[in-house]
């Protein structure tokens, strides 16, 4: 039985496979940089059970959210883009790690990498695809809650700069097929502008919650208010610290560590978004119920002419007034007072018109 060239290109790799298997057994000084691609690896394994675990709950507080609620456009339209655009990302990366960082630096090192790396900068643009998204939910709220125009504006800037950044370092790393000083650069950049928004719009929202004063005890700071600031911060400082521990890892050359963070911080993002959505769930359901109640029509105060000396008429009196006293006294009250003022009002007319009578009569 012959042997086609195609078996024999397999025997080569897995033999080349078992050989890098075997040098991992006794590693030398020399030989780090293989430890560090198996640690890599293994970092990345990691980071792919946790990306199933987060997936798995958002996808049961979603459609749990979905059951229980009415949400409007802003809100099914963050959702749906947020989770979709991370799917697709955690699926790039999941064959980018079967290809390349396994299939690839073990077996196959003459594969081209230019045709394997569009994978990283798309994994950029989809994870802070959803942190745009998280960042514009909570600029949005902001602003509904606040109207404030010029903070509503530095937040806005905060937003489209970070995304320009990630941006402009996705599409420089598709094209130059290498992560350049100046490529790392823009990383930290883009990384550090996501973390300071989300940081800004903490501290403001926080800012307001505290100095908003209100009558209504629905709404005061040891229930609402309280609850919306505490929500804000923490939303805020999850998702910024989550990017802050990233960027330190890098610049301390822990790059295993901050791969793993890399790979959750979509899921972070979209997490905060759900929960979010928790939160509001039940007052956007109690005013959903105030609005759709049927309206209590009041009965009309209607006011008819009386005697002169506040004597209450039958004609006046509701109903139902032998049953409430209290609107029979009401309606009296009103119609003694009207009495008073058209008293009032003709002495003074009959005064005035006296006075301009023997004013005449004078000056005839």
């Amino acid at each position: 039985m012959s042997v086609s060239s195609v078996d024999l290109k397999k025997y080569e790799s897995c033999r080349h496979v078992v050989f890098k298997l075997d040098q991992m057994r006794d590693l030398k000084p020399e030989r780090w940089d293989i430890q560090e691609a198996y640690v890599v690896i293994s970092y990345l394994l990691a980071g792919s059970w946790i990306n199933m675990l987060f997936y798995g709950a958002e996808i049961v507080l979603g459609g749990f959210y979905f059951l229980n609620s009415r949400p409007d456009l802003f809100f099914r339209w963050s959702t749906r883009y947020v989770r979709p655009s991370y799917v697709i990302m955690y699926t790039i990366g999941w064959y980018w790690i079967q290809q390349v960082a396994a299939w690839s630096e073990l077996c196959l090192p003459s594969l081209s990498a230019r045709a394997q790396l569009w994978m990283f900068p798309t994994t950029i643009l989809c994870t802070y695809s959803s942190a745009m998204v998280e960042q514009i939910f909570l600029t949005h709220r902001f602003w509904k809650i606040t109207h404030n125009k010029v903070i509503t504006f530095l937040a806005c800037l905060l937003l489209i700069a970070q995304v320009v950044f990630h941006w402009v370092f996705g599409i420089r790393v598709f094209v130059n097929q290498a992560l350049s000083p100046f490529n790392f650069n823009l990383a930290i950049t883009a990384a550090t502008l996501s973390a300071a928004t989300d940081l800004y719009i903490a501290m403001v929202m926080l800012y307001t919650t505290s100095t908003i004063k209100t009558n209504y005890a629905a709404t005061r700071r040891p229930s609402l208010l309280r609850r919306l600031s505490i929500q804000s911060v923490t939303c805020g400082i999850t998702t910024s610290a989550s990017t802050i521990v990233m960027l330190s890892l890098l610049a301390t050359n822990n790059r295993s560590p901050s791969i793993l963070i890399y790979d959750i911080l979509g899921r972070i993002y979209t997490l905060t978004i759900l929960s979010n959505y928790f939160i509001l769930r039940k007052p956007v359901a109690n005013a959903h119920s105030l609005t759709t109640e049927p309206p209590a029509v009041a009965q009309p105060i209607v006011f008819r002419p009386t005697s002169l000396n506040g004597k209450l008429s039958e004609s006046i009196c509701p109903r139902n007034a032998s049953a409430n006293p209290q609107n029979s006294k009401l309606i009296f009250c009103w119609e003694h007072r009207r009495s008073i003022l058209q008293k009032g009002l003709l002495s003074m007319l009959a005064e005035g018109c006296g006075d301009i009578s023997e004013g005449w009569r004078r000056g005839g």
